[in-house]
């Protein structure tokens, strides 16, 4: 009986240790979609938010005029996005269609790259890292604010509900865009979302 009981126990323990491992695994995402090669520390963001696309842009390395099928791309992305919203319940885009659109995109030398897209309902952030500058350089703008933010020195733009934040770290310049749907009202719940996202 005394070993009955033991072993259910280890298949209870055994089960759980299991579940754990695949939360952890699920967890990766996004960052399993980010090339090894391309160096950055690996964020968080509000549990109440789907990732609803992850994009990135390579360099080409080779470019074949007469035959645009051996044009050479890096393999190593300069810049990756992450897009942030609800997800639909249903991906109306299949892994095929994005093979296609991507290879589409290599044989017309463009640089984008779409790695993982589900439909959406709502939009409500992008966050764009880059190795060669910013895409919006803030400082360009009226009434752009500096703070420090978890101890980095961080350039943000308010329109209403809606934020734009430049800040730099590690080698990587980070755009990110809050749309008004995240309903971010707050200096302090902005602040929030800056501090999940920095390394």
């Amino acid at each position: 009986m005394m070993k009955w009981i033991v072993g259910v126990w280890m298949l209870i323990l055994l089960a759980g240790c299991g579940g754990e491992e695949a939360v952890e695994e699920q967890d990766d995402f996004p960052h399993s979609l980010v090339h090894e090669g391309f160096s950055y520390t690996p964020f968080t963001y509000p549990a109440d938010w789907d990732v609803t696309a992850v994009s990135s842009n390579v360099r080409l390395a080779f470019r074949n005029e007469d035959n645009p099928e051996e044009n050479q791309f890096a393999q190593v992305p300069f810049r990756y996005t992450f897009t942030f919203g609800e997800r639909a319940p249903e991906n109306e885009v299949s892994e095929d269609e994005l093979d296609a659109f991507n290879e589409e995109n290599r044989r017309n030398e463009e640089t984008f790259r779409q790695n993982y897209y589900h439909t959406s309902f709502e939009q409500y952030a992008r966050l764009d890292i880059s190795k060669n500058g910013f895409l919006r350089l803030l400082t360009e703008y009226e009434g752009v604010e500096e703070k420090e933010i978890a101890g980095r020195e961080v350039l943000v733009l308010r329109s209403e509900n809606q934020w734009a934040a430049n800040w730099f770290a590690g080698r990587n310049y980070y755009d990110l865009l809050i749309y008004n749907e995240a309903m971010i009202a707050s200096d302090e719940a902005f602040e929030g979302i800056l501090e999940m996202l920095m390394p």
